[in-house]
């Protein structure tokens, strides 16, 4: 954005400008049109000429022309251009008071008619300041020149016509009907802005009609004071004045004019003369054109805001005014650019460093004082230089006179005419917005008068800058957690480890708002309070655990240290590892033989075995569990690799055993059963619960024994004669036969039940029920043959049958034994004694 104020240095009257003939003035006369300076056509057409166009010499015109200033200002050399069309009825002077020696606070307006040879149809100004090589003896490099026009409706007239040249922003209230003026006073008078300053520039030409009609050209400025007390009318006092100042291109004049002395050309511009149409070449003397060497004139160069065309009266100071046009016309200016070199953040990545370059133009023709201000208040101004090499750099580089305030953000230096700086600023800050641009303006001001720098409304002219540096902010959080799990060496827990990081893989710090573990193995003092940009955060905690598996979640909580709104990153990873007990357990069992005990009438075996843990798992809750046994050991331990012993020695009943095999007597009985070893990990699965319920192993063993269950008998008998008393007085010499019976347990089984019986009937002598294994007991019995059931008397022997038996105590089988013994009847009698 350009905005441009009036200048305060110089007095602010541009050349009115008419075609004229011979010069009268107390200055020297120097040419405007010529070449050198080449600036501007004063040719009396609109378009651009082409030097000596047929080849034959004459006059050659050079610089730029109107139709270009109009399509194109900005392809000529000019500072400032104005144009504005003024279509009737637009804007005529109005009431008495309006006149050039009042000012224009007294001047009022309307929309109305005026004659047609005075009304202005077009009005246009341009300024241009003299460049290196287009300097002569007269006009030196800095000068400045102001060119300038009109074209009316008719031409059937003399045209008087005057050029104010304001440095105040003057303009036409269309609701007033009045004249405003920024700042307020209107006019500005000469010595108003301090010992020296001009005022404000009033231009007249008369053009008279006719054949050999020679313009003339009067300067004039502002002043109401009267100071030196040579004003010619009110408030005006004379500068210059020129007769016979027609423009020849021959350089011979400082002021000079001229119209359009045939019809020619159809201007750039929308015109449609008085009788004729739109497009229609302009009628001769519906032109002028004019300039004026203002810097030579005045001694000064004037910032001019305002240019106002009008037509009057008569050529004298206090005509009657007629119609006017009136347009800013900043002569002085100032332009400022701004472009970023490179915004990235600090390698804390906690602050945003800027870096930026532009320049700052005088864009007017004369010398100021620039104020240079970055609006952020933390930049710095490094350097300011006139960038010879264009490298951007202003490293041996001139810097401009009265530069001070390097290293703030506020400088100052001088600027001549057309003159251009570099400079370069930075800064650096923590506040980022949130479309991630560095948003940097900068104001440039421009000052006449050294006591007026930093009153912006004392500035004649002033711009500003905005830009805007990409750079990258990008917040990033990475968490990596992983564990492992072993077995400690004792089995009975798992040594975890857990580790991982927690990483900035960003380019900006991140402050960090929490550190959450769901185990708690990880803290926030594990960290800094900030994690640095591209930077890792390892960590590693070991510790053991009863629970066969680890998990659980790492959250992390931060913001960015930079970044506009704060927005809060959380990133968690999960961790779980586990280790797969392998529990194991052997057991083993036999019957131990030589405790295998029958002690006639009860069994004893001992069983014997161990119980192994071959894994590296610590096992509780062990028991040995007999099927038959019941227990053998209930909730033991076992270490890796332990064994532990147990054994039982018991007597079976006959139903907890089995025949397995009968020789003879003898009875073989057999003890089955199986053993099993169960036990639990003292490593307990997540949950509590053991991780394996049951480890268990089986063995079996058998226990066996005979048992015999026999008996044997003998038996013996004798005969003798007994007189036996058989009643009434009777004595009978009979036979008694005396029986002996011998019983034994053959076996190793008790035998219960004990039965002799003897056939014939024999009255035994008392017996034992049982017998022991091995014990044999004789009984002695006897009868007498001739009883009933024995043998007839006559026979001379007979049988005698003894049958033996009992029950085994364990195993309740049978054991039975006969004998037959034969018992000779014939008994020798007694001797007889001599």
């Amino acid at each position: 954005m350009r905005i441009l104020k009036l200048l305060k240095t110089v007095p602010g009257f541009l050349a009115g400008i008419i075609l004229g003939m011979g010069v009268v003035t107390t200055a020297a006369v120097y040419a405007v049109d010529g070449n050198p300076p080449g600036l501007f056509e004063l040719d009396g057409n609109t378009y651009d000429a082409i030097p000596d166009p047929d080849g034959v010499g004459g006059t050659d015109y050079y610089g730029d022309d109107w139709d270009t200033v109009y399509t194109n200002p900005a392809s000529t050399a000019a500072i400032a251009t104005t144009f504005e069309d003024d279509p009737a009825p637009e804007t005529i002077y109005w009431k008495g008071g309006s006149k050039d020696i009042e000012n224009t606070t007294e001047w009022w307006h309307k929309d109305g008619s005026v004659p047609d040879k005075d009304d202005i149809t077009n009005a246009y100004a341009a300024a241009y300041v003299v460049q290196p090589g287009q300097e002569t003896g007269v006009h030196s490099v800095g000068d400045l020149i102001i060119y300038f026009g009109l074209d009316r409706y008719a031409n059937d007239g003399d045209a008087f016509a005057g050029f104010w040249f304001f440095q105040n922003d003057i303009s036409a209230n269309l609701a007033t009907n009045r004249f405003d003026s920024v700042p307020a006073g209107g006019h500005v008078g000469k010595n108003e802005k301090g010992p020296g300053t001009p005022g404000d520039i009033l231009v007249l030409v008369e053009y008279p009609q006719g054949s050999g009609a020679t313009p003339e050209i009067k300067v004039y400025q502002w002043d109401p004071t009267d100071a030196e007390g040579n004003n010619v009318a009110t408030n005006l006092e004379l500068v210059a004045s020129f007769a016979n100042a027609v423009c020849d291109g021959t350089g011979g004049t400082a002021a000079c004019a001229i119209t359009n002395v045939e019809d020619n050309g159809v201007p750039a511009w929308p015109y449609t003369p008085k009788g004729g149409l739109l497009g229609d070449p302009l009628p001769h003397e519906s032109f002028f054109e004019g300039g004026i060497n203002v810097t030579e004139l005045l001694g000064s160069t004037p910032c001019i805001s305002s240019f106002l065309a009008e037509t009057r009266s008569s050529r004298s100071e206090t005509a009657q005014l007629k119609d006017f046009v009136l347009k800013s016309f900043d002569v002085c200016g100032i332009s400022v650019t701004k472009t970023c070199i490179v915004a990235d953040l600090n390698a804390a990545g906690d602050q945003l460093t800027a870096s930026f370059q532009g320049t700052v133009s005088n864009d007017g023709g004369i010398s100021i004082i620039a104020n240079l201000l970055d609006t952020f208040g933390s930049a710095v101004i490094t350097d300011v230089c006139y960038d010879v090499g264009g490298d951007g750099s202003c490293a041996g580089d001139q810097v401009p006179t009265g530069l001070t305030g390097i290293g703030t953000n506020d400088v100052e230096f001088d600027l001549g005419p057309t003159e251009e700086v570099l400079y370069l600023a930075s800064y650096s800050t923590t506040t980022i917005p949130g479309d991630l641009q560095a948003d940097n303006s900068v104001e440039v001001y421009a000052y006449t008068n050294s006591v007026d720098v930093g009153n912006t409304n004392l500035a004649v002219a002033s711009s500003s800058a905005q830009t805007y540096c990409e750079f990258d902010v990008t917040p990033g959080l990475e968490v990596i957690k992983d564990c492992t799990a072993e077995l400690n060496a004792a089995g009975d827990s798992i040594h975890v480890t857990v580790y991982g990081s927690v990483n900035n893989t960003g380019n900006v710090a991140l402050n960090v708002d929490s550190i959450i573990d769901t185990e708690g193995d990880v803290t926030a003092s594990d960290f800094p309070a900030v994690l640095a940009p591209d930077t890792d955060y390892p960590f590693s905690k070991e510790f053991d655990q009863s629970i066969n598996e680890h998990s659980d979640t790492l959250t992390v909580t931060v913001t960015p240290a930079l970044g506009s709104p704060a927005i809060q990153i959380a990133v968690d990873d999960d961790a779980f590892c586990e280790y797969i007990p392998v529990p194991e357990l052997v057991v083993t069992k036999e019957c131990v033989d030589e405790n295998d005990i029958f002690d006639g009438s009860a069994v004893t075996f001992t069983i014997q075995g161990t119980v192994h843990n071959p894994s590296a798992v610590a096992l509780e809750n062990v028991d040995v569990v007999d099927s038959e046994l019941g227990d053998l050991l209930l909730d033991t331990t076992l270490a890796p690799n332990e064994t532990k012993n147990f054994s039982k020695t018991f007597s079976p009943d006959l139903a907890d055993l089995v025949l397995s095999n009968t020789s003879d007597n003898t009875r073989t009985y057999v003890h089955s059963d199986t053993v099993q070893a169960t036990g639990d990990t003292v490593i307990d699965a997540l949950g509590g619960s053991a991780y394996a319920s049951t480890t268990s192993n089986e063995a079996s063993a058998d226990c066996d024994i005979d048992i015999t269950t026999d008996i044997s008998v003998t038996k013996s008998c004798s005969n003798s004669l007994e007189s036996l008393d058989i009643g009434n007085g009777i004595t009978v010499v009979v036979v008694k036969t005396d029986v002996e019976v011998t019983v034994k347990n053959e076996g190793n089984e008790v035998l219960n039940n004990l039965s002799i019986v003897d056939t014939p009937d024999v009255v035994f002598s008392s017996y034992p029920s049982s017998l022991d294994p091995g014990q044999e007991v004789t009984v002695t019995g006897s009868y007498y043959p001739a009883s009933s059931n024995s043998p007839v008397p006559h026979e001379a022997s007979f049988s005698d049958m003894v049958d033996v038996s009992g029950d085994g105590i364990f195993t309740t089988v049978d054991a039975s034994a006969s004998v037959e013994a034969i018992c000779d009847l014939c008994v020798e009698p007694e001797p007889t004694p001599e």
